[in-house]
């Protein structure tokens, strides 16, 4: 009896041993399990993570090439648009060398024109006229001047005659009476009156342009003295009577 219950005692025993070991490898093998499960679980979650931001890549990419895209058009209607206006530049140029051709010789007749008319005019500023003409044409051979700033001057040349032809005013010059030459302060009414009073007030003389010369004049000069104070601003402007230089026109 007592070995039979040793007997068993030790099959029990076994029995233990084998259960104990056996729930050892269990809980080893569930440990196993679990941290590959973990590991999957984390390669997964790095894979999902990966492959969210490769999408997020490709549509950044997706949006770049549209972007370029757009870009391309725009550079391409802007080549365009360039070789347009080099065609058009290139045609303005022809255009111009034929201008400039036909430009240079009218503003050489331009000044010939003006000087010839200065010449036969009256004697008004005429120092000063023909030195600005001389100027012009000194001006024409310069290559450091652009021919439309030549073609300015000249213009703004006529429009200095222009303004002689409207304007009251007086200024100190020379004058030529019997071949001598006199200082005088010369009154003129545009290109109608032109008059020279000597510088002590004292003697007139009317500029007559049918015979080219000064005559004297002795006849209403307190209305001669009356518009060189007009012309100097120091009265207010009034109804002038003067006499004129040039022949009355008939129709």
């Amino acid at each position: 009896m007592y070995l039979y219950t040793l007997i068993a005692s030790i099959g029990l025993l076994t029995m233990v041993q084998v259960n104990g070991a056996s729930l050892n490898q269990s809980e080893s093998v569930e440990k196993s399990i679990l941290s590959a499960s973990q590991q999957s679980q984390k390669t997964i979650s790095s894979s999902a993570d990966l492959t969210i931001e490769h999408q997020n890549e490709i549509k950044s990419l997706q949006e770049s090439i549209s972007q370029l895209s757009v870009y391309q058009k725009h550079l391409n209607a802007l080549l365009a648009s360039q070789e347009s206006e080099l065609a058009s530049l290139d045609s303005q140029l022809n255009e111009l060398g034929e201008t400039k051709q036909s430009v240079v010789p009218l503003m050489y007749k331009m000044l010939e024109q003006l000087d010839t008319y200065i010449e036969n005019d009256l004697p008004l500023h005429k120092a000063t006229r023909t030195e600005r003409v001389n100027k012009l044409k000194a001006l024409m051979v310069r290559a450091d001047i652009a021919d439309a700033e030549k073609y300015r001057r000249i213009m703004e040349a006529y429009q200095i005659e222009l303004d002689y032809v409207s304007k009251l005013s007086t200024y100190l010059g020379p004058i030529t009476v019997n071949n001598i030459e006199k200082q005088a302060e010369i009154l003129h009414l545009g290109h109608l009156s032109i008059i020279a009073r000597s510088l002590d007030k004292q003697t007139y003389w009317v500029w007559n342009n049918t015979n080219k010369q000064w005559e004297n004049r002795i006849e209403n000069t307190q209305q001669l003295d009356h518009a060189y104070s007009v012309a100097n601003q120091q009265v207010p402007p009034a109804l002038l009577a003067l006499p004129l230089s040039i022949a009355e026109v008939t129709q």
